[in-house]
């Protein structure tokens, strides 16, 4: 699941970027990526704007806008551009949410079969299989023969 479509020219800016945050220390490059890959972009003016503003805004607000405004200052710190770190920060956050959707879904329960529709087999089985129901089950019979016609047992 890509959402990152960027043409050649991002990359080079990506890669400029990229190599203009090296020079930074390890604790610095850490926090910045850290800060990228967990909020979105704010703009730099509306970051100050919202800071001013203190304690009008609620706890998790101020936080948010204060560890951006604090990887605008690493950024500037790097020498980067406003654009190219739009760009940057951008490209940085997709790729770590494409990581994150894939790991937040929550595995499905195995579904039975005592609706209308198919199921093979449960979650713990390796292969495919039928489930049948038990004998003494006549209405589960008839729904399992609706789901498999060809399993009903021909009268004679």
């Amino acid at each position: 699941m890509k959402r990152n479509r960027i043409n050649t020219n991002e990359i080079e800016i990506i890669q400029k970027v990229d190599e203009q945050i090296e020079t930074l220390s390890d604790s610095d490059h850490r926090r910045l990526m850290s800060v990228i890959g967990s909020y979105y972009r704010q703009p730099l003016m509306s970051c100050e704007q919202m800071r001013s503003l203190g304690n009008q805004l609620h706890k998790s607000g101020i936080k948010i806008y204060a560890e951006a405004s604090d990887a605008h200052r690493l950024y500037e710190k790097a020498g980067v551009t406003e654009t190219d770190r739009q760009i940057h920060w951008m490209y940085y956050r997709g790729l770590r949410w494409d990581g994150h959707v894939s790991y937040n879904k929550m595995p499905e329960n195995p579904r039975q079969d005592n609706k209308i529709f198919i199921n093979y087999g449960s979650a713990h089985s390796n292969c495919r299989k039928i489930r049948y129901p038990k004998k003494c089950r006549k209405t589960a019979w008839k729904r399992f023969y609706k789901l498999f016609p060809k399993l009903k047992p021909e009268e004679k």
